[in-house]
């Protein structure tokens, strides 16, 4: 048994030191799709180091550039309510038109994580021909990167068969941060990164790579996908590991004020995501239950589904249905549902064990 959490911690202050800016813009591309993977791996936004801590009004004098309005796409799928997107379809029509590659590497497809973000614009706006369009040539364009890899099958898990295909295998050992994060965005995400490999493997990797200090303290994305993971790791001490940490909060700068637990979580009208019991029971659903079995849960609870965006990672989609589950008042009829089910019958006591919810 290991114990790291100071190690960790002394690596997540070392890491926010240089990669967090004094002031944040919403056009930093790298830093909102790290930030949003962080939230596909359970990360709440507003404990995130690279969160957008004021999303400035979009600007329209930018919306030309491929890579402003990529950024938005990875910004508008943390802060949905942030900004708006209504005047964002036609510049990202305008873009679409361009080429989408050129010898110079200047087309809009020519760098994969500027191509995810665009097409998460296009699922934001609901503009389903650029999507379409897009997404087929984040098929193709998805290559031998496992951090872009790893973006866009946490983008839409129906690139995983795709990308997998035009995937080698990755080891470990060589990305331990990405294999980390997939690890907790979901087990078909991993195990189209990383087959035959465990995410068990993947953590005690990534602790080893941040003990023995073989990553590189700077701003550039490797560091700041380290530093995700790092935060990721330490939200969620007991996931996929033998590893004894202590959970902490894993930025010291923000505190998680707690003093709405006392409200039953049935009770809420939009989901806590900040109280950790929350976070606990979206990690149990999205373990207990595939995607198309959450949805027959969900029905089974009479839950309106007309605006649940399935087509997400597992992690993200389960989060998106127990926001859209809690909206309409009908979390506490969904957990009864489950606890009702005998094919879950071994993740019983852990959703006993959340007392908080009250059911």
């Amino acid at each position: 048994m290991i114990n790291s959490k100071s190690a960790l911690l002394a690596a997540a202050e070392n890491l926010r030191q240089t990669c967090v800016p004094a002031q944040r813009s919403i056009g930093d591309l790298q830093r909102n799709a790290f930030l949003w993977l962080g939230t596909c791996a359970g990360l709440p936004p507003g404990t995130a180091s690279l969160q957008l801590r004021d999303c400035a009004d979009i600007d329209l004098g930018r919306v030309q550039q491929a890579g402003y309005l990529a950024a938005l796409g990875f910004a508008l799928s943390v802060y949905r309510n942030a900004c708006g997107s209504r005047d964002l379809v036609g510049p990202l029509a305008e873009i679409l038109r361009r080429q989408p590659t050129t010898k110079e590497q200047t087309g809009y497809a020519d760098d994969p994580l500027q191509l995810i973000g665009l097409f998460r614009l296009a699922t934001i706006i609901g503009d389903f021909g650029a999507s379409k369009t897009l997404e087929a040539r984040v098929r193709a364009g998805v290559k031998r990167d496992c951090t872009c890899a790893l973006i866009a099958l946490a983008t839409n898990l129906s690139l995983v068969p795709s990308a997998a295909e035009r995937l080698p295998w990755f080891r470990i050992e060589d990305a331990p941060e990405v294999a980390v994060l997939s690890a907790h965005v979901g087990i078909n995400v991993f195990n189209s990164l990383f087959p035959g490999q465990t995410r068990e493997d993947a953590t005690r990797c990534f602790v080893d790579f941040i003990e023995v200090e073989r990553f590189a303290v700077s701003a550039q994305p490797r560091s700041m996908l380290t530093l995700t993971a790092l935060e990721v790791m330490l939200t969620f001490p007991n996931a996929h590991s033998d590893c004894q940490l202590a959970a902490c909060n894993v930025h010291p700068k923000v505190e998680i004020t707690r003093n709405d637990q006392r409200k039953k979580l049935h009770q809420f009208t939009s989901p806590p995501w900040e109280i950790q019991e929350m976070q606990e029971l979206a990690r149990i659903l999205t373990e207990a239950y595939p995607i198309p079995e959450a949805e027959y849960l969900a029905k089974k609870a009479g839950v309106r589904l007309e605006n649940w965006d399935n087509r997400q990672a597992p992690a993200q989609a389960w989060r998106a249905l127990l926001d859209v589950t809690t909206k309409q008042g009908k979390l506490q009829t969904l957990l009864r549902e489950a606890l009702k089910d005998d094919n879950v019958l071994a993740y019983h006591p852990r959703l006993q064990a959340l007392g908080d919810i009250s059911l």
